[in-house]
């Protein structure tokens, strides 16, 4: 909450200006909890003029009167939001869950002439990435000049952009594997005539 919030709820909820909410604020580090009961020690809150303020939004019989309700209910409001956002942890479990699904929905395919040969989620090629990097590259590369291409599948990994890309490398290694067999064929052909 920035402080220009802060103020306006204190001078709404204790009933005292513009000013002494402010002041109140600065004195006390900008924790309204403890403006209330400086206000409150300066006497410049009553008792029966405070506004009212609930954290339970579906009763508006049992607002708290005093001072002392105020505070009570402004520390347990915080309480239930602490309780409410969790903050980082929760947000890395949800992000947790979050890839768990998704590299689950996915799958990540291996080719040799058009057969299936292997058909895993994203979420185990990523853990073989990570464990295994080195050599898992090298034999994908490998894969390509014996004839075995790559592809994804799933609703965000098996989108067109993705798998032409995939394409492009199986098209480049075939394309390199052709001119290394031109090659060869014509030095053999230059050894034989040399002979």
């Amino acid at each position: 909450m920035e402080h220009l919030e802060k103020v306006e709820k204190l001078k709404e909820k204790a009933n005292v200006s513009y000013e002494d909410a402010k002041s109140a604020l600065e004195s006390c580090d900008w924790d309204i909890l403890d403006a209330l009961v400086k206000l409150e020690s300066e006497g410049k809150i009553n008792g029966n003029d405070t506004a009212a303020f609930s954290t339970d939004r579906s009763t508006s019989e049992e607002k708290p009167k005093s001072p002392q309700q105020l505070a009570e209910s402004y520390q347990n409001y915080h309480e239930e939001q602490k309780k409410k956002d969790k903050g980082f942890w929760h947000s890395v479990k949800n992000g947790i869950k979050y890839l768990f699904k998704k590299g689950c929905d996915n799958k990540f395919i291996v080719r040799r002439h058009g057969q299936v040969i292997i058909d895993i989620p994203v979420l185990l090629l990523i853990l073989l990435m990570i464990a295994f990097f080195w050599a898992l590259l090298i034999l994908m590369v490998v894969g390509l000049f014996f004839g075995f291409s790559y592809s994804f599948a799933g609703p965000e990994l098996g989108r067109d952009d993705i798998n032409n890309a995939m394409g492009k490398a199986t098209s480049a290694a075939e394309a390199l594997k052709t001119e290394i067999k031109e090659y060869d064929s014509s030095q053999t052909g230059s050894r034989e005539e040399n002979k």
